[in-house]
């Protein structure tokens, strides 16, 4: 049996990924959100959460022959499982995809932080947006296999000031990339809905299942 962990992004909770996991239960996927502190804590607190989130749902079902992990993030999500896998080192993790995850940080956390300086002091994963301190958390095991889905369609207020029209609203497509991804698809979607559409689902579930994308369904591959 395979256990797919959903997580979440900046200032949301699980409740976010409901979506995604519907989808994937109706499919026979198994899969659970987390919530983790995306709003007052920073990276290095979420992965600490979701650890023990994790350990305490592995123990809970040591009767059902979990063999493998999977992830799927969101947004800031994305950071989070890739330092996870960095610092944790999960032996049996399978397939990861990021959602909108700004692999190289956004400019909109860099004007956030000077037009309130202390933003970051409070909402403290701004800090780890910035493109100039952003970690990319490159996934070096070839036996994970990674995934990145990216967005196009800015039409939220900030990104329409500091984005490109090929932005998602929040991440450009340049940052939404990853070099150790080994499928990529972009999709007409802003960044705040994208995970919540049949079309990001589909490609969701046909990555864990395949470990690839399809050819319509915009990818690169």
């Amino acid at each position: 049996m395979d256990i797919t962990f959903l997580v979440h992004g900046f200032l949301k909770t699980g409740k976010d990924m409901y979506f995604l996991s519907n989808y994937l239960t109706q499919c026979g996927i198994a899969n659970f959100a987390v919530t983790v502190p995306a709003r007052f804590g920073s990276v290095d607190d979420c992965v600490q959460s979701l650890h023990k989130q994790i350990d305490l749902f592995m123990q809970q079902h040591k009767d059902e022959s979990i063999t493998k992990i999977n992830f799927v993030g969101h947004s800031m999500g994305g950071l989070v499982i890739r330092k996870y896998i960095q610092v944790v080192k999960p032996k049996n993790v399978g397939r990861c995809i990021c959602i909108a995850t700004p692999h190289k940080g956004t400019i909109i956390a860099s004007v956030g932080r000077i037009l309130a300086p202390f933003c970051d002091k409070i909402y403290k994963p701004v800090a780890d947006f910035i493109p100039s301190k952003i970690n990319k958390y490159i996934i070096t095991d070839k036996n994970i296999q990674i995934a990145v889905i990216i967005g196009h369609n800015n039409s939220l207020f900030w990104g329409k000031l500091l984005l490109s029209p090929e932005s998602d609203g929040r991440v450009e497509p340049e940052s939404a990339l990853s070099e150790d991804a080994v499928a990529v698809a972009e999709l007409p979607f802003r960044h705040n809905l994208i995970h919540k559409t049949n079309e990001t689902a589909e490609l969701v579930k046909t990555f864990l299942l395949t470990g690839k994308f399809f050819q319509d369904a915009g990818s690169r591959i």
